[in-house]
């Protein structure tokens, strides 16, 4: 059975006895990660404890890494990492911003070798 839809109204999906970080981590799991990032950026993280909200936030992150867009998952997870909110998902933050710019300087050495291979 396919997952459910994404519900733009997460209010719905809690009067539906539906818990929207579940929801989240389900479509996630099934590889919907544009359908797991809008239902972990819909929810409101204002009244979540502490480490609730970081683990949101970092999965939020870690849908928009998925789906291509890092430079708006590099400023989330640097949010996380810098929050305190909880010391471990701080640590995989700032782990992922590390992997993130090692991808990033791996392929301006590409890009300088293949530059240097077309120019002989």
């Amino acid at each position: 059975m396919p997952p459910p839809k994404v519900k733009s109204d997460l209010v719905g999906l809690s009067k539906g006895g539906i818990d929207p970080i579940k929801e989240g981590l389900n479509l996630f799991r099934a590889n919907d990660f544009e359908a797991a990032r809008l239902i972990f950026q819909l929810i409101d993280t204002t009244a979540m404890a502490k480490s609730d909200r970081a683990f949101v936030r970092y999965m939020y992150a870690t849908s928009l890494r998925r789906t291509g867009r890092t430079a708006d998952a590099e400023t989330v997870y640097r949010e996380v990492a810098n929050s305190g909110d909880d010391e471990f998902l701080a640590g995989y933050a700032a782990q992922q911003l590390y992997l993130i710019g090692s991808e990033r300087n791996l392929q301006t050495q590409l890009e300088q070798l293949r530059a240097r291979a077309k120019s002989k």
